[in-house]
C-alpha cells in the first residue's frame, strides 16, 4: 500500500524534542507513516536515540490547549474519588467502541488519549467513522466504551458522549466515568495468539508453524517439528495487523528450551541475540501489536 501521502499533515521530530530517559508526549512514526513508537515510550540511551533520530521521524502537530471555558455543557462539579486518578498523559494505547446506527456490530476504532478533566469530562480524539457515519451526526448520550493502556496498567469504563469539537482538531468529550475497571498487566507483556508463522532454518528450510504465545522479546512456537538444538539460531516470519493494516515482521529467533503440553511440542525462543540484534523499528511495531492485543481482551 502507497503510504507517502501519510506524512503530509505531520512535522519532523527535532533532536532537541527526543530526550533520554524522559516520556515521548506523542506518538512518532516513519517516514512511510508507520508507527515506530506510541506516546509514553521511554529512549533508554543515547544510541536508541541517534538511531531513531537519523531514520527519520514525524509526529503530529501540537494540540492547542483545550479549556474548560470552551466546553459548554459538561459538569462542573467536583469529585473527590477520581477513579482515572493514575491515569496520565503517557497512555500506550486507546481504543473506543460505540454502536453505530444501520451497522451490524460494535465499531471498534483506535483513538488517542488526550487528557481529562478531573471529575468532568476524559478527552480523546475523534477517529474516522465507517461508512457514511460522521461525529456530527451522533446524539450526546450516546454510550460509549473507553479502554486504555498505559505502564502496566488497563483501565476499561462505560461513557457517553458529551460533546465532538470539530476545532482546532476532531476531539470527544465523554462523561466522566464513576466505575472504572482496572487491570494490573504483567511485568513482562505477553499475550497468547494463533498466529501462522514459517520458520526460516539456516540450511534454507521453510518451515510453517504457529505462534502460541508471545512478548516483546520472545515467543512460544507450536509445532509437531524439531526446530533445532537449544542454541540454534532461524529467522521468523509472520504477519500482524496494526491499526487496521498488515505488516510481515522478519525477526532473529534463539532457541531457549522446548516442552510438551497435550501431546504437543512448544519451543520457547528469544527474539535477537549477539550475533543477530533486532532491528528498533521492528521491536515498536511488534510492542504496538501487543499493546493492541492486551487493550482488546
Amino acid at each position: 500500500m502507497n503510504t507517502s501521502h501519510a506524512i503530509d499533515h505531520r512535522v519532523e521530530v527535532q533532536p532537541g524534542e527526543l530526550e533520554i530517559g524522559k516520556a515521548l508526549p506523542w506518538a512518532v512514526y516513519g517516514r512511510n507513516g508507520v508507527l515506530v513508537a506510541q506516546a509514553g515510550f521511554v529512549v533508554t540511551d543515547e544510541s536508541k536515540r541517534k538511531s531513531l533520530l537519523e531514520s527519520g521521524l514525524y509526529r503530529e502537530p501540537q494540540r492547542l490547549r483545550l479549556e474548560l471555558g470552551g466546553t459548554p455543557n459538561i459538569r462542573r462539579d467536583t469529585v473527590n474519588d477520581d477513579k482515572l486518578s493514575e491515569l496520565r498523559q503517557s497512555v500506550e494505547f486507546a481504543q473506543l467502541s460505540i454502536d453505530l446506527r444501520g451497522e451490524p456490530a460494535t465499531t471498534v476504532l483506535i483513538t488517542e488519549y488526550i487528557g481529562k478533566m478531573n471529575g468532568q469530562a476524559v478527552i480523546v480524539s475523534a477517529p474516522p467513522l465507517p461508512g457514511r457515519h460522521s461525529w456530527r451526526d451522533i446524539d450526546q448520550g450516546t454510550p460509549i466504551s473507553l479502554r486504555v493502556l498505559t505502564g502496566r496498567s488497563a483501565y476499561s469504563f462505560e461513557s457517553q458522549l458529551l460533546r465532538f469539537v470539530a476545532l482546532p482538531v476532531p476531539v470527544l468529550f465523554l462523561r466522566y466515568p464513576s466505575v472504572v475497571r482496572h487491570q494490573q498487566v504483567r511485568s513482562r507483556v505477553r499475550v497468547r495468539t494463533r498466529l501462522k508463522a514459517v520458520a526460516l532454518l539456516k540450511d534454507g528450510t521453510r518451515m510453517s508453524v504457529s505462534v502460541d504465545n508471545i512478548s516483546g522479546d520472545g515467543c512460544g512456537i507450536d509445532t509437531d517439528m524439531v526446530l533445532g538444538e537449544i542454541g540454534t539460531s532461524f529467522d521468523l516470519l509472520f504477519r500482524i495487523e496494526l491499526r487496521g493494516q498488515g505488516y510481515t515482521l522478519t525477526l532473529p529467533a534463539l532457541i531457549r528450551n522446548t516442552r510438551a503440553r497435550k501431546g504437543r511440542r512448544i519451543t520457547g525462543v528469544a527474539f535477537a541475540h549477539e550475533n543477530a540484534p533486532m532491528d528498533s523499528s521492528l521491536l515498536f511495531a511488534l510492542e504496538a501489536y501487543l499493546y493492541e492485543q492486551i487493550i482488546a481482551e
